[in-house]
């Protein structure tokens, strides 16, 4: 039966005998039937995992929308404050009392704070590796 399987199964064979072929026809019911159906769990968990990461990707981006918006509305509200405070009236005595420059001058210094901070860690990071 062996070399009958491999005759068979050669494109080049010529076409094997009709009382062969009823017996093979025979077989094919049976071979089916025995044939191993597949598990339909891996699909399951394949689906759930895909949804699973769809529910991910969409918290996400709405968390990352949530805080675009919670950035704009803090931007709207320094955008007003400004606003307002340029809008106030008594500019010849602000003026006088050099008011812009002691706003400038308090950032400037929190600048330089912050750089400060940085120098120092820059400085403590490359001692250690040092």
């Amino acid at each position: 039966m062996a070399s009958l399987t491999s005759t068979l199964l050669s494109p080049l064979s010529p076409a094997p005998p009709p009382e062969i072929i009823d017996t093979l026809l025979a077989l094919i019911p049976e071979t089916i039937a025995e044939l191993p159906s597949p598990s339909s769990t891996p699909l399951y968990a394949l689906h759930a995992l895909t949804r699973t990461t769809q529910d991910l990707v969409a918290a996400r981006r709405l968390r990352a929308v949530k805080y675009a918006v919670t950035e704009m509305a803090r931007e709207r509200e320094l955008a007003e404050e400004g606003r307002r405070w340029i809008e106030q009236e008594g500019w010849e005595d602000r003026l006088a009392r050099r008011e812009c420059k002691g706003v400038c001058a308090d950032v400037v210094g929190g600048f330089e704070k912050v750089c400060e901070g940085w120098r120092e860690r820059l400085l403590a990071g490359a001692e250690a590796v040092g």
